[in-house]
């Protein structure tokens, strides 16, 4: 029997557990958090003998480890900030960090794979897809978010994670590869308009998304490799306007003798604007591979569209994060992936095995198309 290890209870954690424990009828999960409260809703959630839930908190390496021993994988599913170097992680942030465990791990003979949930993670893994197409790549570039049914101001966006996450990709600056190397963009900037028929017109700004592909794709493209966000047309002037207020700052200020943190004013008091209404949300995602394939020119384009789903309640969000991750922790369980070592998802995913991935997305209901153009 498989056993799982699953860190976070959160809406990411409960899908993942979900989905092995329906999919693998002889696995068992362990879900392990810091909150008590959240233990007990996903076990309520889960109403199987086969979940055992422990609390447990990340800054503890020692008790970390010893949680996650005996474990087939363990899948990390937590905020940015605490970030954990688990068989499969949905953050990709600091991927020069992950990769300098790969001796590590494999000498501990272990497999990591950071950044496998959405974006990064499926976005890495259609530019990789998109590569493998073309003879010569010159341009490529990833269009993605996570935007509300309802358009409800004052910014017309709903989250279900951690608002200090989402304004604080708001505030880094963006690497992109121009003509020939890495460089940094503005956040917010490079606004663009795109069309997509579930939600009509959404802008595209630059965010600091392409995680590991900042490592992977150098000098892979000509001209340029960029990812940009999407998000409600006139997002990215309100959210620009805020920053340059200061109310995005997390360094104290004196306020009447206190000293308070305006981004923790700000998210107080208008946290619960950004609470995902019961319409739910949509996912959308585009990238584009441009090059040459046989002397002619060529574009690539991959799409995703993804609902919340009205029978489990999965958000879009959840789906098409949570999935990959318990995918991939099947293919580790299950022998299909055998590397060991630190392995970003565009290394892990080409030919057949992301064609495998991409099927069991199909199969949940979450499906990527394909255009050659």
């Amino acid at each position: 029997m498989k056993t799982y290890a699953v860190v976070g209870a959160g809406m990411m954690g409960r899908v993942i557990a979900k989905d092995l424990l329906d999919t693998e009828p002889e696995s068992s999960v362990t879900i392990l958090d810091s909150d008590q409260e959240k233990l007990k809703d996903v076990a309520r959630f889960l109403k199987t003998g086969r979940v055992t839930t422990g609390l447990l908190d990340v800054g503890d390496t020692d008790r970390t480890a010893e949680a996650l021993g005996g474990h087939n994988v363990a899948i990390g599913a937590l905020p940015h900030a605490s970030a954990l170097d688990a068989m499969v992680d949905l953050v990709g942030s600091k991927p020069q960090l992950r990769r300098a465990l790969d001796g590590e791990a494999q000498e501990a003979g272990t497999v990591i794979i950071p950044g496998l949930g959405v974006a990064p993670g499926l976005s890495n893994l259609l530019v990789a897809r998109g590569l493998e197409r073309v003879d010569e790549a010159h341009e490529g570039v990833i269009y993605v978010g996570g935007i509300p049914v309802e358009r409800t101001p004052p910014l017309e966006y709903q989250t279900v994670y951690s608002l200090v996450s989402m304004f604080g990709a708001y505030l880094r600056p963006a690497q992109v590869w121009k003509n020939g190397e890495w460089t940094t963009v503005e956040p917010l900037t490079g606004i663009e308009q795109l069309e997509f028929p579930p939600t009509g017109p959404l802008e595209a700004f630059y965010t600091d998304g392409l995680a590991s592909l900042v490592i992977t794709m150098t000098g892979r493209f000509r001209d340029s490799l960029e990812e940009k966000t999407l998000r409600y047309p006139g997002f990215a002037e309100k959210v620009a306007f805020l920053n340059e207020c200061g109310l995005l700052d997390a360094e104290p200020v004196d306020v009447g003798g206190v000293q308070v943190a305006p981004r923790d004013v700000l998210i107080q008091r208008v946290g619960s604007l950004f609470e995902l209404g019961p319409e739910g949300d949509i996912l959308v995602m585009r990238v584009l591979v441009k090059g040459k394939s046989n002397g002619l020119g060529v574009t690539h384009t991959f799409e995703l569209v993804d609902h919340k789903d009205p029978d489990t309640g999965y958000t879009a969000m959840a789906r098409t994060t949570g999935f990959p991750a318990a995918i991939a922790a099947r293919m580790i369980s299950s022998g299909e992936i055998r590397e060991r070592g630190v392995h970003f998802p565009e290394e892990l995913f080409g030919g057949t095995r992301g064609d495998h991935l991409l099927r069991e997305l199909g199969n949940r209901g979450v499906v990527v198309t394909h255009v050659e153009r």
